[in-house]
């Protein structure tokens, strides 16, 4: 059988970030197609014979994703795709970039989109503020109906969770199967201890945290919530560390300054310190919307491993928030949290770690540069 010719296709390429993940494994699995994105702000990522960028890059709407927002379909369905006959289109999607599956230039047998999520702006407004913005509000009607009708030129639709595969069935009225991301779940549970991998700046960054915090980690743009990991601490009296970086970076310090507790931003981070900061926190708080955060506090100790979910809802200022600790490593981790605490909890606790994320995104609790 003669070899296949393929085409991959990302919205756009950054430094750091889930969706990036989920690209390196294809552009492994297969290493000859090439990779067609709005604009590549990677710094190399992948070699630049490889990359085709479209005529966004070359304006001052590179990099600018909120403004490009109603330019999108048309450059997806423009006339710089030019790859010719392939015999299949991988596209890693989380806004219009399957919508290169219905452009006249692709004469591809085969097309499937990966979806990580339909367009949150669009679909999902009450998770993402961006959909409030001035420049996407009034052409979001257009844009759904687009969105959905471009998405049936797909011929198959594979997205990473259950959560995501309800929302496209909403948005796109069409089914999509389920396959988890790729996480190296075997090598990080392999190391015990994750500070015996880090470096000699990052065991002294580590070893001047609290030694209790809440960690929230994830790139820092709004839509992640991560001031409500800070609320999260202000609730409950403990210091907060939070790892990554973005443009709400600057926000995010102006509010740690004017909260009671502790709180440690500490930028980008490396995968075994990441690792290492969940082994070490008391929680992992990972904010599902605009109105509720979720915390999974992961452990690692010597023996059976022990896996703890908690809830901490902030649902309306009369509710208030809701609190449970996690079961804590011996050395030391045992004392209740501050009294002031509010009474609701909703935990789960398990000898054995959780199946893959299926229902929520309170479910997904692994975010490597997410």
């Amino acid at each position: 059988m003669a070899p296949t010719k393929g085409l991959l296709v990302h919205e756009w390429i950054e430094k750091t970030g889930g969706s990036e993940n989920v690209l390196d494994q294809f552009a492994a699995v297969f290493p000859e197609a090439p990779l067609l994105c709005l604009w590549d702000n990677s710094g190399g990522r992948f070699a630049a014979t490889r990359v085709i960028e479209s005529p966004l890059a070359r304006t001052l709407l590179r990099g600018r994703k909120a403004l490009s927002l109603p330019a999108m379909p048309a450059v997806w369905h423009g006339g710089w795709v030019t790859p010719g006959d392939v015999d299949w289109v991988l596209v890693s999607s989380h806004s219009f970039a399957h919508h290169v599956c219905g452009n006249p230039r692709i004469r591809a047998a085969r097309t499937l989109a990966y979806v990580h999520t339909p367009a949150r702006y669009l679909w999902a407004t009450e998770h993402d503020p961006r959909g409030s913005r001035w420049v996407v509000r009034p052409v979001a009607p257009t844009l759904r109906r687009l969105d959905r009708h471009r998405a049936a030129h797909v011929s198959e639709v594979a997205v990473n969770s259950a959560f995501v595969q309800e929302r496209v069935r909403h948005a796109w009225e069409r089914d999509a199967q389920v396959i988890y991301p790729p996480v190296a779940v075997e090598a990080i549970a392999a190391v015990p201890d994750w500070r015996t991998e880090l470096t000699e700046d990052e065991l002294a960054t580590l070893d001047s945290l609290p030694d209790q915090f809440l960690l929230g980690a994830s790139r820092l743009v709004e839509y992640k919530r991560l001031d409500a990991v800070i609320t999260a601490g202000e609730a409950t009296g403990l210091p907060v560390v939070i790892a990554g970086a973005g443009p709400q970076a600057k926000a995010l310090r102006h509010q740690a300054e004017h909260t009671p507790v502790e709180v440690r931003l500490l930028g980008h981070v490396s995968d075994a310190m990441l690792r290492a900061l969940m082994q070490a926190a008391l929680v992992y708080v990972f904010p599902r919307s605009r109105t509720s955060a979720s915390c999974r506090s992961r452990r690692w100790p010597s023996g059976p491993r022990s896996w703890s979910t908690a809830s901490v809802a902030h649902e309306k200022a009369s509710s208030g928030w809701g609190w449970v600790p996690s079961r804590r490593r011996s050395a030391g981790m045992t004392s209740e949290p501050p009294s002031s605490r509010p009474p609701s909890v909703r935990s789960r606790t398990c000898a054995t770690p959780p199946s893959p994320p299926s229902e929520s995104p309170a479910s997904v609790t692994r975010s490597e540069n997410g």
